[in-house]
């Protein structure tokens, strides 16, 4: 949900919170459209995001904290994958 949407909610599920699963694929659509700048943003705005509220189902784009789950194994997954990969490929 978009930020200016009167439904945006940084706190509720699907409407407006950050999820580290689809960061992660949108971070490779980006690096395979030759956008890697943008990749590489998003992966550290993501690492950041479980730095700061660990291993949970949802972030706050706004804040950091984390909702939902905690030990949520997405998360933690793809965590290793972005540490372990270098550079984001597409």
């Amino acid at each position: 949900t978009a930020l200016n949407s009167p439904w945006f909610n940084p706190e509720n599920y699907w409407l407006g919170p950050v999820w580290i699963n689809t960061n992660w694929m949108v971070m490779h659509g980006l690096a395979s459209y030759g956008r890697r700048d943008l990749a590489e943003t998003l992966k550290r705005d993501s690492l950041s995001l479980i730095a700061k509220s660990g291993f949970r189902e949802y972030f706050n784009p706004i804040s950091g904290e984390g909702y939902g789950t905690d030990s949520f194994s997405w998360s933690a997954a793809l965590s290793i994958d972005l540490l372990s990969s270098g550079s984001v490929t597409g």
